[in-house]
């Protein structure tokens, strides 16, 4: 059922998996709009030109119908495409001193954006107000095109983000 709601999505980047209820006291089936929204970085990035690991973390919490749900991704080269990728699921496949974190065969979608003069993306995110997204997970990681770049000199890698979509 999600897979089919949220391919209507694809064109935002928006997909997730299955849902996740979370059992009370009186139901054993919530409703779904008793879902919290929740982020949790995991990995490690790898450097860019700059030495450092650009780092991928989100400036609200992903509520169905946020219209202003934003990934803030720096350090990276100033003008540079910063790319956003989804998965189903997590992973951590080492590539030379980087990791993909994301697991490719469950890839859903991606989306970008450059990064302003200061070496800061920020990609706003709408998130449609689909009920069914609520308790979805999703695994996701940015990559910035960088030609000094530790992911096989065209790159740098972010650290990996899970996000649960939420309710208010």
């Amino acid at each position: 059922m999600h897979r089919a709601i949220l391919g209507l999505f694809v064109g935002l980047g928006v997909m997730a998996g299955q849902a996740v209820a979370q059992p009370t006291a009186d139901r054993a089936d919530p409703p779904k709009t008793t879902e919290v929204a929740v982020v949790t970085d995991y990995g490690l990035g790898c450097r860019g030109s700059s030495g450092l690991s650009p780092h991928l973390w989100v400036k609200n919490l992903p509520y169905i119908g946020s219209q202003n749900f934003q990934y803030v991704v720096k350090p990276v080269c100033p003008c540079a495409p910063v790319r956003i990728f989804y998965s189903l699921a997590r992973a951590d496949l080492p590539v030379g001193n980087c990791s993909i974190l994301i697991d490719p065969t469950r890839y859903v979608g991606d989306f970008g954006a450059m990064s302003d003069g200061t070496g800061v993306a920020t990609l706003l995110q709408p998130i449609p107000y689909v009920k069914e997204l609520v308790g979805a997970e999703l695994f996701v990681q940015a990559a910035v095109l960088d030609y000094k770049g530790e992911f096989l000199h065209l790159g740098a890698l972010s650290n990996g983000l899970y996000l649960q979509f939420g309710a208010l």
